[in-house]
C-alpha cells in the first residue's frame, strides 16, 4: 500500500456542509488525492465526545472510501503540541503534564510516563480507530523537546524516579541536567538521550495498541519534524518506528516535516529540501515509503501559490521522497474554490511526478557531502557556549549555496567531496575529521581556525590568524577566478 498524494483534514468529519463541499471538489478531480487523513482532536477533550466525533468520522470514511481513496487516522494530539493549542478543549486531561529541568511546567503537555495519560491515549485512539484506519499517522508532537514554555523534558519527580531507579543514581533534576551540558564524558547525555527515546516508545506503544484492538491490520506510521531535535528524542526515531513494526508486522511508513510554511521567501523550500534529507537518512532501512509534509498555514490562500507548491513538491521528490502529504487545507478559512485551484494543480503534475519518481527508484541525491556526525552529542564546549552545545549544528545559510551552482546532500555513502561549515565541526570527533580530509573539502577560515585549536592543523595543512577587523567589504580581481 503505497498511496501517492495524502490529503491531512481537521474538522471536515465533523461538518456535513464542509465534507460535502470538499466531495465535491475531490469528484471534479479525482487523481488529485489517494489518501485522506481524519484527524483527531487537537485537545484532549472526554471520552464522550471523541465517541460523536468518531462516529462522524466512520460516515465520512465511508464516503471517501466509496470513491477508492485510502482512509487513515491522523493522531494529532500525543504529548503534545504547546500552549498555543489552550483554546481547544481539554476537558479530559486529568494527569500531570511535563515538567522541565527548572520544575517549569507546561499545561498541555503530557508527561510520558504517567499512566493515566497512556490509558487515556489508549482508549481514546481505540475509540478513533473504529472505522478501521489503512494508515495510523502520529503527529510530530511525539517529541521529548520544542513543547513551547517547556523545550526540554520531561523532569518531574515520576520521570526522574524512573532514570534514577535504571541507573542506581540519586540524581536531582538539576544535576541531571547539570551532568547532561557538562563538557568530557557525555555517558549521561547518552544515557538520557536513550531514556527518551524509551519513553516514547511506551507512550507509541500505547496508542499501538489501541488502534490495533479496533483495526488489527492498520499500518503504523510517524510524523516527525525538523532533525534539530532528533538527537534529544534518542539520536533518531528508530525506539518508535521499532515499536510499530514489532506491534503490527509491517514495515512502518515516515512523514518528514517542519518548516516553511508560506513561500514569502521561495528559497526556504532549499532548508527544507536538507532538513528532509537529513531526517531520511535517520531512518531504519526497514521504512517502507516516505513522504514529506508541504504545508500551508494557516491554510489561506495568500500562504503558497498552487504552482509554487507543485514546485516544492517536486524538490522533496528529487530528494528522495517516493509520495507527497499536504497540509493545506485543514482549516476552514477559505472558500473550497481555492482549494481546488491548488487540488487541480495536483493531478495536473501526478504522471510527471509518477515518472519522477520511477526514474529516482536505486539513485541517491548527488553534490558535496555535508558531514552528518551522527556523534554531535559526544562534541565539546567550544569557547563560551550557552547550554545545549551537543544540539544539532545551524547550518545558517549553507543549503542557499545549491543556488549558485553547489548541489549539496547530507552525506549517504557517495564518494564525494564534503562542505565544512563552522558549526559542523563541532561536533565531528577527530577521527571522522581526519576520513573527511582525506577527500576534496571546501570550507572556510573560521572552520580552519575551529581545527586549529583542537590541535588538527596538519588536516589542512594551513593555521590560521584571527583579525579584529570591525567592518568588511569586497572587491572583484580582474581575473578569470
Amino acid at each position: 500500500m503505497n498511496p501517492f498524494i495524502s490529503l491531512r483534514l481537521m474538522d471536515h468529519h465533523l461538518n456535513d456542509q464542509l465534507m460535502g463541499d470538499f466531495l465535491d471538489v475531490i469528484d471534479r478531480h479525482p487523481e488529485s488525492v489517494d489518501e485522506v487523513w481524519f484527524a483527531s482532536e487537537y485537545g484532549f477533550p472526554g471520552l464522550g465526545k471523541i465517541e460523536k466525533s468518531s462516529i462522524k468520522m466512520m460516515e465520512a470514511a465511508k464516503k471517501v472510501r466509496s470513491r477508492g481513496i485510502i482512509a487513515s487516522l491522523q493522531i494529532s494530539n500525543s504529548i503534545g503540541h504547546g500552549d498555543y493549542l489552550r483554546y481547544m478543549d481539554f476537558g479530559g486531561l486529568k494527569w500531570d503534564n511535563m515538567m522541565g529541568p527548572d520544575g517549569n511546567v507546561c499545561t498541555y503537555i503530557n508527561c510520558p510516563t504517567d499512566p493515566r495519560f497512556l490509558q487515556y491515549i489508549q482508549e481514546s485512539t481505540r475509540i478513533y480507530s473504529l472505522f478501521q484506519p489503512d494508515i495510523l499517522w502520529i503527529d510530530d508532537d511525539m517529541r521529548m523537546s520544542n513543547h513551547g514554555t517547556v523545550d526540554f523534558g520531561c523532569f518531574c519527580d515520576r520521570c526522574m524516579e524512573i532514570f534514577n531507579r535504571k541507573h542506581d543514581v540519586l540524581f536531582t533534576r538539576e544535576e541531571l541536567w547539570h551532568r547532561i551540558n557538562e563538557d568530557g564524558e557525555p555517558l549521561w547525555r547518552e544515557r538520557y538521550f536513550e531514556y527518551n527515546g524509551e519513553r516514547l516508545a511506551n507512550v507509541t506503544r500505547a496508542i499501538m495498541a489501541g488502534c490495533l484492538a479496533s483495526s488489527p491490520d492498520t499500518i503504523g506510521a510517524l510524523q516527525h519534524a525538523g532533525s534539530d531535535s532528533t538527537l534529544y528524542n534518542g539520536r533518531t526515531w528508530q525506539a518508535i518506528f521499532d515499536v510499530m513494526l514489532e506491534m503490527t508486522g509491517k514495515p512502518p511508513m515516515s512523514r518528514p516535516g517542519g518548516g516553511f510554511y508560506h513561500d514569502a521567501s521561495p528559497r526556504g523550500m532549499l532548508d527544507k529540501a536538507l532538513s528532509i534529507d537529513y531526517q531520511n537518512g535517520c531512518l531504519p532501512e526497514y521504512i517502507s515509503h516516505s513522504r514529506p509534509e508541504v504545508e500551508n498555514l494557516p491554510h489561506l490562500a495568500l500562504g503558497k501559490t498552487a504552482h509554487g507548491t507543485c514546485v516544492e513538491s517536486t524538490l522533496y521528490l528529487a530528494y528522495g521522497c517516493d509520495g507527497l502529504s499536504y497540509a493545506s487545507m485543514m482549516l476552514d478559512n477559505d472558500h473550497p474554490a481555492v482549494h481546488e485551484t491548488l487540488l487541480a494543480r495536483l493531478a495536473a503534475w501526478k504522471p510527471y511526478w509518477r515518472r519522477l519518481v520511477k526514474i529516482n527508484e536505486g539513485t541517491s541525491v548527488g553534490g558535496l557531502n555535508i558531514p552528518r556526525g551522527l556523534e554531535i552529542h559526544k562534541q565539546r564546549r567550544m569557547g563560551k557556549k550557552e547550554e545545549r552545545f551537543w544540539d544539532f549544528p545551524n547550518t545558517r545559510g549553507l543549503p542557499q549555496m545549491t543556488v549558485v551552482g553547489l548541489p549539496m546532500h547530507w552525506e549517504n555513502g557517495i564518494d564525494a567531496p564534503y562542505i565544512l561549515y563552522p558549526s559542523l565541526v563541532d561536533g565531528l570527533s577527530d577521527a571522522e575529521l581526519t576520513r573527511i580530509f582525506s577527500r576534496g573539502v571546501l570550507t572556510c577560515g573560521e572552520s580552519i581556525h575551529k581545527l586549529n585549536q583542537r590541535g588538527l592543523t596538519p588536516l589542512a595543512g594551513m593555521v590560521s590568524e584571527l583579525l579584529d577587523i570591525p567592518c568588511y567589504g569586497e572587491h572583484y580581481l580582474d581575473t578569470p577566478f
